[in-house]
């Protein structure tokens, strides 16, 4: 009898579900616990990206390197994950209704009209720096552990942060490529 050996790529795409679950998770506890439960949503969040630093990973050691749906939506769900925590600050007074709106409208424009992963990262940057910063105010002990996770990320995966950094200027001059060909006369 043969026994079906279970490929890094299949773990990968199940951490990645794993988040679209601890997002959820993270706006339940908004609603149901508010300002209470911002420990409880920062350590989901930090289990969230734990969980997003593992599943690059082991996609990147599948020999297979199939791609699959989730895989190939991964940064969506990167996204969603910090909306979730953009929607939890707003529950809970945190910061304005507005900021989450601003976001929400954003990503809609991001997703129909420009269709670039480039301008999905201005969103990360901007809900990391809102949590990093409702952090340090709010749960300063968490401030510090998502400080150094994030060094630690750094440090360990240098290389790999350099080619998303390059991927992302470049993603602005495709974009600017796109807007110059529209605007050409025909």
């Amino acid at each position: 009898m043969r026994t079906r050996q279970i490929r890094p790529k299949q773990i990968a795409d199940t951490l990645t579900y794993l988040r679209l679950i601890i997002a959820l998770l993270i706006v339940l506890v908004g609603i149901a616990q508010g300002r209470n439960g911002l420990s409880t949503a920062l350590l989901l969040l930090l289990a969230g990206w734990a969980s997003d630093t593992l599943d690059g990973q082991l996609a990147r050691k599948d020999t297979l390197s199939r791609k699959t749906w989730i895989g190939e939506h991964d940064i969506i769900v990167d996204v969603l994950l910090g909306l979730s925590m953009m929607i939890y600050f707003s529950l809970s007074g945190f910061t304005p209704l507005w900021l989450t709106m601003f976001c929400i409208l954003y990503l809609i424009t991001v997703t129909l009209v420009l269709r670039g992963w480039t301008l999905y990262a201005i969103f990360i940057g901007l809900s990391y720096g809102t949590i990093l910063l409702v952090s340090y105010l709010y749960a300063t002990s968490l401030f510090y552990i998502f400080a150094l996770y994030i060094l630690i990320m750094l440090l360990t995966t240098w290389t790999h942060c350099w080619e998303n950094i390059r991927a992302f200027f470049a993603g602005f001059k495709d974009i600017q490529t796109r807007e110059a060909v529209k605007k050409k006369p025909v």
